[in-house]
């Protein structure tokens, strides 16, 4: 008997009751009868066994087969299976991760200085792809093996043989880490060309699931040593390094939240070496990676399926990476409103209408006015422009009202700086239409939510002096702002152009918020409005809007809930 590459095999295959594994007419042909799942459950034990021996005689398709088999045992749910035992006593994450730090497994790929390793003759293209399908099985395995010890970690069902398997591969995530860094050649960087709609090409198929898989597999590894350290790993560990990179040229929305989740740990526990990760990592990087990276950050700032504490940590990740010279040269290069700065308003004003934790909301208005003030001679942007179409005083205002009742003087004057800048550009007469517009949006905006804000300002009881002067301050700084307008206290603007129940089909009436209470109701926002599912005569941002519209009366008009 032969290998698939010619070669006898190194030493003879395990036993087992459930079929045979033998050579057919050609050497490249192997004829099997092992019904793995049978193996897998019948013989746990020599899964190992199995996978050491398939690999070294470069068995593919049985790798595969017997890899499918090991993951179809979490089709039984959460819960570990009964065979996972046998299979930790028998050190299969162990054999996994050495096979996948060893730098022959993907030795058909080439190396990360290739530039584009897709051929012309068929016969390299298929064993390219299959080089690629091969060591993805493995990635699947590590995965598998991973979930199943963070279920036990879980449930606290861990035994010795987890305890010892979990401290060989935190130890280990270095050496791991660092072989898949110089994979990274095989992630497709097709997919940065369109995030919502893209058709991999045949030869790109084995590359996004490559890419899918690794992925999952170190953000399972970065859990696991989060887990057991107690802390994310070091940026100097490579683990940083691939899930973003990674995640820049994914097309799966669901990565987003573990890729920011384990940044985001990483900025905060190791944050003095977070400027030499950021130069080192854009140096080992290709030279179009940058603006590739910019164009994901300000995507997924503006993807309205993010909300809530999940937009807040991609909003502090991507605002950390955004604000560095590589991204900030980028900028001039994409369309104004899809810059950083407009993104990153827009994803703040889809969390004051689309969040309903005020800690949350509050939270991401402060982030993003202190990178706004922060950054807004670094990104050369007019500022006073987002005012009234990104409605960033409604953001300004919020900030505002926050630092009074905290008596925070940074956030304060971080707020009353910005709200000046608006000022200065509400005082100024509009020269072409596109001012005009600029300076109606303000008026429109800031009629909405300064009456609203001057009241709560009122309201705000301080504590000593101190705070007094601070309240005060704000007070008039904010009267102020209202009297350039020509706003009057205590009078509430009746005139706002808000939308109306029409009889126009839902898609050709004007794209705003129903509600009144919605800042988006007075102007249209940047992300989607969906039409009442009910009487399809009316818009809301999100469920929050219609929920609050339909306790405020448009239960009375609309036709069913």
């Amino acid at each position: 008997m032969t290998t698939r590459t010619g070669r006898p095999p190194s030493e003879p295959s395990p036993s087992t009751r459930f079929g045979v594994l033998r050579n057919g007419p050609s050497s490249d042909i192997v004829n099997t009868s092992i019904d793995w799942d049978r193996l897998v459950r019948g013989e746990t034990r020599k899964v190992t066994e199995w996978v050491i021996y398939l690999h070294a005689n470069d068995y593919h398709e049985e790798i595969h087969d017997l890899v499918a088999a090991v993951g179809r045992l979490t089709h039984r749910g959460k819960r570990r299976p009964p065979e996972w035992d046998a299979l930790a006593k028998s050190h299969l994450p162990l054999i996994v991760i050495r096979i996948l730090v060893n730098p022959y497994l993907f030795c058909d790929c080439g190396d990360h200085t290739d530039r584009n390793r897709f051929f012309h003759d068929d016969d390299q293209n298929k064993k390219y792809a299959n080089s690629i399908f091969y060591g993805t099985q493995f990635l699947d395995l590590l995965s598998f093996c991973v979930e199943m010890i963070l279920i036990g970690m879980t449930n606290r069902v861990s035994t010795r043989e987890d305890s010892q398997i979990v401290n060989v591969l935190t130890t280990n995530i270095g050496p791991f880490s660092e072989a898949m860094w110089k994979r990274r050649h095989l992630v497709p960087r097709s997919a940065v060309q369109s995030f919502a709609t893209i058709i991999a090409e045949d030869h790109d198929i084995p590359l996004h699931k490559y890419a899918s898989s690794s992925l999952n597999c170190m953000d399972l590894m970065m859990q696991l040593y989060e887990r057991n350290q107690g802390i994310s790993p070091p940026p100097s560990t490579y683990a940083s390094y691939c899930i973003l990179y990674t995640w820049t040229y994914t097309r799966q929305a669901q990565d987003t939240r573990p890729t920011m989740e384990h940044l985001r740990r990483m900025i905060h526990e190791h944050v003095m070496q977070i400027p030499g990760f950021i130069t080192n990592y854009f140096r080992e990087c290709h030279s179009g990676y940058r603006y590739d990276l910019a164009t994901k950050i300000n995507f997924s700032l503006r993807d309205d399926t993010i909300v809530g504490e999940e937009a807040l940590t991609v909003v502090k990740v991507c605002g950390t990476l955004a604000c560095t010279e590589p991204i900030v040269d980028q900028q001039d290069l994409f369309e104004e409103r899809k810059r950083f700065i407009p993104s990153l308003l827009a994803s703040c004003q889809r969390q004051l209408c689309g969040c309903s934790i005020k800690e949350i909301y509050t939270t991401h208005a402060l982030f993003t006015v202190n990178t706004v003030f922060t950054s807004r001679r670094m990104f050369g942007d007019s500022i006073d422009r987002y005012g009234g179409e990104m409605n960033m005083i409604s953001m300004v205002a919020l900030v505002l009202l926050h630092g009074t009742e905290e008596g925070n003087e940074k956030n304060v004057e971080m707020g009353l700086n910005l709200l000046e800048v608006q000022r200065i550009f509400a005082r100024r007469s509009p020269t072409n239409p596109e001012l005009v517009k600029r300076k109606a949006d303000l008026l429109r905006t800031s009629s909405w939510a300064w009456n609203r804000t001057l009241k709560s300002l009122l309201n705000v009881k301080p504590n000593g002096p101190t705070h007094v002067r601070l309240k005060n301050r704000v007070v008039n700084a904010w009267r102020k702002y209202g009297l350039t307008l020509g706003l009057k206290e205590g009078e509430e603007n009746t005139t706002l152009p808000r939308p109306t129940i029409s009889s126009q089909p839902y898609w050709m009436m004007e794209k705003r918020c129903f509600w009144d209470g919605c800042p988006c109701s007075v102007v249209r926002p940047s992300h989607h409005v969906r039409a009442c599912k009910g009487c399809f005569q009316v818009m809301y941002c999100n469920a929050i809007c219609q929920q609050r519209d339909w306790d405020a009366g448009h239960k009375v008009v609309c036709g069913k809930r």
